[in-house]
């Protein structure tokens, strides 16, 4: 997966418009780069943006609200792309009357020089994207987007006694560096070897069967003569 673009309005402390082109100067140019700033300067809204327009939360460990104070609707847009074509996630969030927040997700695919759309909704933009990455929400967050202190936990899971993440990390790994292949031929392998042991135990079976039959009939030939 590869991220070209991110543009927001109204998140958080970010009461504005942003968009951050990564195919354009100067983010072009570099191929790697750090978010820095003051505390509450946006730096986490950023992140927000990402998994609100891909998977409708954002990338803290509580859940609240996201919309900027004083604004009546919200925009997180994510534009990137994978082995499955280019993409266009969005989130969206505007308020009600009554002051409740009423948010709404979509996900468009580049087809013949334009996005077009693919789902809309929530849930049925949550299965597309989820389909379309190959990664939950947790995965994605925990890889990814790792939380603050969570890095050597992922490096290691083994650290914290914790199999299911163990676990995770390595599906993870499989479907991020493209080496899932490799295991389904291991299994493959282990399956065939499985078979073949057993097709070569019975031979093994059958060919103890016909000596034990020749011996016998040696036996009673060697009787009958008196040998």
């Amino acid at each position: 997966m590869k991220i070209h673009k991110i543009y927001l309005r109204n998140l958080n402390s970010l009461r504005t418009t942003v968009t951050l082109d990564f195919d354009a100067p100067p983010l072009s140019y570099s191929g790697l780069f750090a978010i820095t700033g003051d505390t509450g300067a946006g730096k986490t809204t950023l992140l927000d943006a990402v998994t609100l327009a891909l998977y409708g939360k954002t990338s803290r460990e509580h859940q609240g609200e996201v919309m900027s104070n004083g604004a009546t609707d919200a925009v997180a847009e994510v534009e990137f792309d994978n082995e499955s074509g280019r993409y266009l996630a969005r989130w969206q969030q505007r308020r009600r009357k009554n002051g409740d927040p009423l948010p709404d997700r979509s996900c468009s695919k580049w087809e013949n020089g334009h996005f077009v759309p693919q789902t809309t909704g929530i849930k049925k933009t949550a299965e597309y994207v989820e389909a379309v990455l190959g990664m939950s929400y947790e995965q994605f967050k925990r890889t990814v987007l790792l939380a603050q202190g969570e890095f050597a936990a992922f490096l290691n899971p083994a650290v914290t006694g914790n199999k299911k993440k163990e676990d995770l990390r390595a599906e993870v790994l499989e479907r991020i560096t493209g080496t899932a292949v490799y295991s389904q031929l291991s299994i493959a392998a282990y399956e065939r070897a499985k078979v073949e042991r057993e097709a070569l135990e019975q031979l093994q079976e059958k060919q103890r069967g016909l000596l034990t039959t020749d011996s016998d009939t040696l036996d009673r030939e060697r009787a009958r003569r008196g040998v």
